[in-house]
């Protein structure tokens, strides 16, 4: 009862901020389906079968319309975030929300990241859902690799869409020197 609830809370505030730019029929479609992805994600391997679902389906689902992935991710993912608190009621992940909401409101003012491309945002909230399952992983848990190694892939996307070039600064500072 409590995922259905937040299933629809979830895609009432997706379908609320993406109204303006995107067709609201297309919109409730995409929310069907990231439901769907996200429930047989989850059957399948718990969070990150979820979170792997929904990425799948949301990324099959902008390539097909020609949506912007990144904008879509900067609000799928801290809504998933906050959803995946209340279905799962891991409140490790809860301090991820204000972090999230933290990095959407300041990140075009940060001087490293020069870009300002959307979906800083959704990467950090995806961190924090990888450091929460690390924090509470067993030594032998699954998850505790696959939370390291999403927060490893989440923070290599995040430098690539800064367009910082910190090799290039280091080069030439030795070069310098």
């Amino acid at each position: 009862m409590v995922a259905a609830i937040v299933y629809f809370a979830a895609g009432f505030f997706v379908w609320r901020k993406m109204r303006e730019e995107y067709e609201e029929e297309e919109i409730l479609k995409l929310v069907m389906i990231l439901g769907a992805a996200v429930f047989a994600g989850a059957a399948w391997a718990r969070t990150w079968g979820a979170v792997g679902a929904g990425l799948v389906a949301m990324g099959w689902w902008c390539r097909r319309k020609d949506w912007n992935f990144w904008e879509w991710l900067d609000t799928a993912g801290p809504v998933g975030l906050a959803a995946g608190v209340f279905v799962t009621l891991n409140w490790v992940w809860s301090a991820g929300i204000a972090g999230v909401w933290a990095v959407g409101r300041w990140y075009r003012r940060w001087k490293w990241y020069k870009s300002g491309r959307p979906g800083l945002v959704g990467l950090v909230a995806i961190l924090f859902l990888a450091l929460g399952e690390t924090m509470v992983a067993n030594r032998v848990d699954y998850n505790l690799y696959l939370g390291v190694w999403a927060a490893v892939a989440v923070l290599v996307a995040i430098y690539l869409r800064s367009e910082v070039k910190l090799i290039t600064k280091w080069r030439k500072q030795i070069e310098k020197a």
